[in-house]
This record gives structure tokens, sequence and C-alpha cells, in this order.
């Protein structure tokens, strides 16, 4: 007997985790989308996905030159310039930031 008792609370505590979770899953949701529908920028798509031809990042539209790089037209170097690539994850290629606000443009000079 005491077998079966222990296998019946056992599946109430994972029916009652199971339904915890969607509850939880279900509560960030509605707030996901209360969140979207409060943002004023709203009219932007709020994830990755083509739009007219324009890929977008989070709201912000997305420019590679003719190399497939994030950044403006590199042409040659010139003599006693240094060139500097940064690579890394999402957070490095700036999901979601405005092309002004990149990783890259933070650049220092050189006295």
């Amino acid at each position: 007997m005491d077998y079966r008792r222990a296998l019946r609370w056992a599946t109430i505590r994972l029916l009652s985790a199971l339904l915890a979770a969607a509850l939880l899953a279900s509560a960030l949701y509605a707030a996901e989308v209360c969140f979207w529908l409060a943002d004023p920028q709203r009219k932007l798509p709020p994830c990755n996905q083509y739009i007219d031809g324009v890929r977008y990042s989070w709201g912000q539209p997305i420019h590679r030159n003719r190399l497939g790089f994030r950044s403006r037209e590199i042409g040659p170097k010139p003599p006693g310039a240094f060139r500097i690539m940064v690579l890394g994850d999402s957070m490095t290629w700036g999901a979601g930031i405005a092309r002004p606000r990149l990783l890259r443009g933070c650049r220092g000079t050189s006295s």
C-alpha cells in the first residue's frame, strides 16, 4: 500500500510542477506581449526577419557592405594604418543595437 501512496504523491507533485511551469510560461508570454504593445516603436519588427528586402535585428535595420560585414565599405588600407577585427557572439555583433552605437564605432585615435 505504501508503494501506491508514494506513486500517487509523486504523480501529484509532477503534475503540480508541470502546471506551475505552464502558468509561469503563460505569464511571461503575456508580459512580453504587454511590453511589446507599450513600446512606442512597435511598428518595427519585434524579432529577426526581412521586411521589404531589409533585414531587421530586434527592431534595428541591418546593412552590410559588399564583403558581408556589418560595416561601411572598406577600401584599401593606407600605409601605417592598423585594422582590428573583433570576433564574438551576438553581443559583439550588436543584436538590436543601432549602427552608431556599435562596438566598432568606439575606436581610438593615434596621436
